[in-house]
């Protein structure tokens, strides 16, 4: 089964559908306190004014939200101007439904929502309904001359699971995390000093906020990057660690066609790294209008054709290749497209996920606390160690995050991942491992 983008507003332009607002205006200067930051006394490692939270993609929003419930004080900082969920994202408008942009399988069993909503009671029939998937039978177009039914993979096996009747994960992050937390917006990071017991945090339009413990649950690449500095800076090994990650880049796409032409799931072969697939968005919705949507999600060094590209020449590129593949059918049945490029059209986000595919003694690493202020989560932390480029692993790691912030509040030890460390002695001792992501003919 393929990996796809865990979790934004959709920002490129859509052939025939109007372009999506990405207006990033600053907000006014602001110097934000909580009640009890004004008392300069309070320097004991436990005295806190609470946590921050730095970006509301699945990782932080779950992290927040554990912490919400637990009474702790929490602010959530993220870099967009209006909107939360970072690479979940919802697309209106373009089918008769709305359509998961980024962020779309939930892996597992769907019983793994209710451990990230954190409540046994939690019954999902109640809200929304869930439908399972299976990318087989896939097939795949080589060499621009022949289809072959591809020898069902693991991954392909995999039964996983899609919202259904319209609903997303932006929804289930709406209804179930986001709606009971306090959310700034237009607050782009640019420095974190933890020198001292109280934490300050400043943001580019010029607020300020104060805490006594950081989760970062940034796009990977913001961190690559250097876009925060942190004061002191980070130990050398876990900056060391955080570069080694590779983060590729990616993109999604919907083309909508008067006629289904093509396979369910199929691919066009590529010898780069990376994948690209093509499966039938209308294959998980109730569709009375009749209407044929083909998803394509193209991830890896594969992608680097496509995403320096404008919306329409991605959209251009895409249907001449199907129609190599359909013996022109695409171009002549061709309606209208959309384009989602993570890479080239997000600022605070730069790519698709993290690939571990140089081995997962980086992952360890970063789990680590700084100085027990600093935390980290995201895609490429899951508890477990192994569901990297997942919303289930960001979502589960925002968690894992929160519980070691209230463990160090109540001076008590983190608890221990075991799962990540046998994933990350496994993976050092067997190197690269885990490069079931992509698709690697050659032949």
């Amino acid at each position: 089964m393929t990996k796809e983008l865990r979790f934004t507003s959709a920002t490129g332009k859509a052939k025939r559908l109007p372009q999506l607002d990405q207006q990033q205006q600053e907000a006014p200067l602001v110097l934000l306190q909580q009640s009890g930051m004004e008392s300069e006394k309070k320097t004991s490692p436990n005295a806190h004014d609470g946590v921050i939270v730095i970006g509301a993609g699945a990782a932080g929003l779950t992290a927040a939200y554990d912490l919400h419930r637990k009474n702790i004080p929490v602010q959530v900082l993220e870099a967009h101007p209006t909107e939360f969920g970072g690479r979940v994202r919802k697309l209106e408008g373009f089918a008769d439904f709305p359509i998961d942009a980024g962020g779309e399988w939930i892996h597992f069993h769907p019983r793994i929502l209710s451990k990230i909503v954190d409540d046994p009671s939690f019954a999902r029939n109640d809200h929304f309904e869930v439908k399972p998937y299976k990318f087989a039978p896939f097939y795949e177009f080589r060499g621009g001359k022949k289809w072959v039914l591809k020898y069902p993979r693991h991954e392909e096996n995999e039964i996983v699971y899609k919202f259904t009747k319209g609903y997303t994960w932006h929804d289930f992050f709406q209804n179930f995390i986001a709606k009971s937390l306090d959310i700034q917006y237009g607050c782009v990071v640019q420095s974190i000093d933890y020198s001292t017991a109280r934490i300050t945090v400043k943001c580019r339009n010029g607020r300020v906020f104060f805490g006594s413990q950081v989760i970062v649950a940034v796009s990977l690449p913001i961190l690559q990057d250097d876009d925060i500095t942190f004061v002191p800076q980070l130990p050398p090994a876990k900056k060391k660690a955080i570069d080694n990650v590779p983060f590729g880049p990616g993109l999604k796409v919907f083309l909508e066609f008067s006629s289904q032409f093509y396979h369910n799931n199929f691919g066009i072969q590529t010898k780069k790294h990376g994948e690209r697939v093509f499966y039938n968005e209308m294959a998980f919705q109730r569709n009375p209008n009749k209407r044929n949507i083909l998803a394509v999600y193209v991830y890896g060094d594969v992608a680097l054709k496509y995403t320096h590209l404008g919306d329409d020449a991605i959209i251009q590129r895409l249907v001449e290749e199907l129609d190599g593949a359909y013996k022109g059918k695409a171009s002549r049945t061709y309606i209208k497209g959309f384009v989602q490029n993570w890479t080239c059209s997000e600022p605070f986000i730069r790519g698709a996920f993290s690939s571990y595919r140089k081995g997962m003694k980086p992952m360890w690493t970063i789990l680590q606390p700084v100085d027990k202020k600093i935390f980290f989560a995201g895609e490429h932390l899951p508890p477990n160690g192994a569901d990297y480029g997942y919303v289930t692993g960001a979502a589960l790691s925002g968690r894992n995050a929160a519980t070691a912030v209230q463990c160090v509040q109540k001076g008590e030890k983190p608890p221990f991942l075991w799962k990540a460390w046998m994933v990350h002695v496994l993976g050092t001792v067997m190197f690269g491992f885990e490069q079931r992501l992509f698709f690697n003919d050659t032949d």
